[in-house]
């Protein structure tokens, strides 16, 4: 096993190193993917959150904010609306996390960094604290996540990237594909793929067939092309009035507190309501005994997004 892939792509151009080709995905998996990335799409629109300047503004591309609601934290902006959702091998769907840069002031509290945190605690918590008694022993935290998917709603960022690289983590599928961040996971993936230490295969959920992906690209395309005008700004002052640089953001984070990119979540929440399976009995290969089919995939989803969005809450840690 060699220790890099350097010296094979130092000579090459970046055009070539940032193109990964991820290998066919069959109907019985591109179904299991669709059921996960729906889950997750109806996740973020039930936590979804557009006022990303705060009160006080118009936001001509947004619905009208209300800010009546004596919930926690109601109208306040508390992070992008961007999520992730972990599932082990057999099918079993781990927890979710939301980014939550606001909140924290940090730019280290991503959606992808922060369920890898929770991963890596929830795989070390013993059933029993008298670990003596049933040879229990303690698995590298290398090895512990790496048989778990990572699916986003966005393409990672180099430090997610990193963060699931060292956590050899093996795939991370991303729901929408983020121009600021140059295909690194691609890059990652090229440089690693092999080694001691990989980085995650990188798969785009156009791949499986998945509508969403393409229709929110094509949808943030619009977003960063639209006219400069007050009808389509991204924000207003409180007067109706342009707000330097903030009303003009061509930023993705900011087409995500769109009305526009939460139509969209809505259709996949819709769909995943009205989701028919054509591959209830598939199971992947080298499938354990304990591996959920397709159909009870579907129902574990459909039973963790009722979890997510009727007991749970948006960074907060879950129950084991």
């Amino acid at each position: 096993m060699p220790d890099s892939n350097f010296d094979q792509w130092k000579a090459e151009p970046v055009e070539k190193l940032a193109q990964y080709s991820p290998a066919a995905v069959g109907p019985g998996d591109a179904e299991r993917h669709t059921i996960y990335s729906l889950a997750l799409m109806a996740i973020t629109h039930h936590y979804w959150n557009g006022n990303k300047y705060g009160r006080g503004v118009l936001y001509p591309l947004n619905e009208p904010v209300d800010f009546s609601s004596s919930t926690l934290l109601a109208g306040d902006y508390n992070g992008h609306n961007i999520a992730a959702l972990a599932v082990d091998a057999d099918g079993n769907i781990l927890d979710f996390d939301f980014n939550h840069n606001e909140l924290f002031n940090s730019s280290v509290e991503h959606a992808e960094s922060r369920l890898l945190r929770r991963l890596f605690s929830l795989a070390q918590i013993n059933e029993t604290w008298n670990t003596a008694s049933n040879d229990a022993k303690r698995e590298s935290y290398g090895t512990l996540l790496k048989n778990v998917t990572l699916y986003t709603t966005l393409e990672s960022c180099a430090q997610c990237s990193g963060i699931m690289a060292l956590a050899q983590m093996g795939r991370v599928v991303f729901l929408q594909t983020d121009p600021g961040q140059y295909s690194i996971g691609n890059m990652m993936r090229n440089l690693t793929v092999g080694t001691g230490l990989a980085a995650p295969e990188p798969l785009p959920a156009r791949l499986f067939g998945f509508p969403f992906h393409d229709e929110l690209d094509t949808a943030y395309q619009t977003f960063r092309t639209r006219p400069k005008d007050k009808p389509h700004a991204m924000v207003l002052d409180a007067n109706g009035e342009l707000i330097s640089k903030q009303s003009d953001t061509t930023s993705i984070t900011s087409f995500l507190c769109t009305k526009a990119a939460r139509d969209i979540y809505g259709k996949a929440k819709t769909q995943l309501d009205a989701f028919t399976l054509h591959h209830a009995d598939y199971l992947p290969k080298a499938a354990s005994p304990k591996c959920r089919n397709n159909a009870e995939v579907f129902v574990e989803a459909r039973h963790f997004v009722k979890y997510a969005t009727v007991e749970a809450q948006r960074g907060t840690p879950h129950r084991a």
